[in-house]
């Protein structure tokens, strides 16, 4: 049967994604995938484990699409059953687990695995209610994936209008893109916008080239890449479109936000949006898995993830088979928006005209880098600070600096220097503590239109 789809497997159990136009199958960890399965009663015999051998390697001289690494695969595979490294692996379950680990090894194609997924393998080839087959997208995964919100898990508008957008998965077009057309109309009145691929493990390539397109002008599709299926002897142009439903953002700073989990899909939309320079990537160099792949039933529950495709011609130089994408400013995933916030913010700053505007972005800026970056003042100094100001009332409580108004709640304070402090959740405010003769006298509360209001210490 040939596969209308493909996969990406990401090993260490992450999101199981493709970037071709091949279906996406996506789990978790197995215990707790929504596809798991009853306890498993099968036990593999060793001519069992045999034939699975025999047939991945009758698989990869049928379709991988780099065959002269196949003796070698193979031979690493009959040698580990020769020598009796699977005989611990009496399930199927743990027989995958194994081979995939070996795979890995042999090869180092990211893309090359084997799983276990009895369910789907008995669903592979069904016809849908139209009379379609289904492929390995069934119709309870696209429900399940509707109920993710195909991949588009957040949307939001940070301060200084910088739109933030975390997709989790390239679902395709047929069924994501009404959400896909929606995303895109919320942030199209943004003055910069940060695209979170982080837990992003990839996708369909006709949403990767539908939502790229946004972010390119032209009259004409721009041919990014062409691939050969030597499994099916036809070739693929991947391509960005003419025409997108909405406004374009291409003369809005783009930011693309990557970790070591962003895979397959996800690197080929952070890729082209880098060589093309229409994004700075933010965060960690990508898990490195370029080559496209057929999905394989090979018997006893087991399917094979096998690179079909061969990339043939690439309107860029680089690619990221094996090496992924470096970012432009490496830092630590778990903080590259607030990074990428604060850079964000400063290319406005620096564009800006009005100076009313640009003094409300460098206040934005002083509080995220308050927020990222502690300030140490010494403990007498805060203590300092605590007391009554008319209606206001400041503490100095287990180390920490709390702002009250009235009987409202407390909120704490977070230092940007000595004597300026963020109130957290009050964004429109900052308290700076008045001194005189090296007494506490008053705050000032000041606000970002720039306006200042005092308050007496009692």
């Amino acid at each position: 049967m040939k596969s209308k789809g493909e996969i990406s497997l990401v090993k260490n159990i992450d999101l199981l994604i493709l970037n071709r136009l091949l279906p996406v199958i996506i789990f978790t960890l197995l215990m707790l995938s929504q596809y798991a399965f009853a306890q498993e009663t099968d036990i593999l015999s060793l001519d069992d484990q045999r034939k699975i051998i025999n047939t991945i390697c009758e698989k990869l001289d049928e379709i991988h699409a780099f065959p002269e690494y196949n003796s070698d695969i193979c031979r690493g595979l009959f040698k580990n059953f020769e020598e009796g490294n699977y005989t611990m692996s009496k399930s199927p379950q743990a027989f995958a687990d194994q081979l995939d680990r070996d795979l890995e090894i042999l090869r180092g194609d990211k893309h090359l695995g084997i799983f276990y997924d009895p369910q789907m393998a008995d669903e592979m080839g069904k016809e849908n209610e139209e009379g379609e087959e289904t492929g390995y997208l069934t119709p309870q995964m696209i429900e399940d994936e509707r109920k993710k919100n195909f991949g588009f898990n957040e949307i939001k508008i940070l301060q200084g209008n910088i739109g933030y957008l975390d997709l989790r998965i390239f679902f395709p077009p047929k069924y994501a893109g009404e959400t896909a057309v929606a995303a895109m109309s919320f942030i199209s009145n943004c003055d910069a916008l940060i695209i979170d691929l982080r837990y992003n493990g990839g996708g369909w390539d006709e949403m990767v080239t539908f939502l790229i397109s946004y972010f390119f002008d032209s009259d004409e599709s721009i041919t990014l890449s062409t691939t050969y299926s030597r499994y099916e002897d036809e070739y693929y142009q991947s391509q960005t479109l003419s025409y997108v439903p909405g406004k374009l953002l291409t003369d809005i700073p783009v930011f693309i936000l990557t970790s070591k989990s962003t895979f397959s899909g996800a690197e080929a939309f952070a890729h082209y949006m880098k060589q093309f320079n229409k994004a700075t990537i933010i965060g960690e160099t990508t898990r490195g898995g370029q080559n496209p792949v057929e999905i394989q039933s090979i018997g006893y529950g087991l399917i094979m993830l096998i690179p079909s495709w061969k990339q043939i011609y690439s309107a860029t130089e680089a690619g990221w088979e094996g090496i992924g994408v470096k970012p432009h400013i490496e830092i630590d995933s778990k903080n590259a928006l607030t990074v990428a916030h604060i850079e964000a913010l400063n290319k406005l700053v620096k564009i800006e005209t009005d100076e009313k505007e640009k003094k409300k972005l460098k206040w934005i800026i002083d509080g995220l880098n308050a927020r990222r970056n502690a300030v140490n003042v010494d403990e007498s100094i805060l203590i300092s600070y605590a007391g009554k100001y008319g209606d206001r009332t400041i503490y100095y409580e287990n180390g920490g600096m709390y702002y009250q108004y009235g009987d409202r709640s407390k909120m704490k304070m977070i230092v940007i220097s000595e004597n300026y402090f963020i109130v957290e959740i009050y964004d429109y405010f900052r308290v700076r503590f008045i001194k005189e003769n090296n007494s506490v006298i008053g705050f000032e509360q000041i606000y970002d239109d720039g306006g200042v209001k005092t308050y007496t210490r009692e």
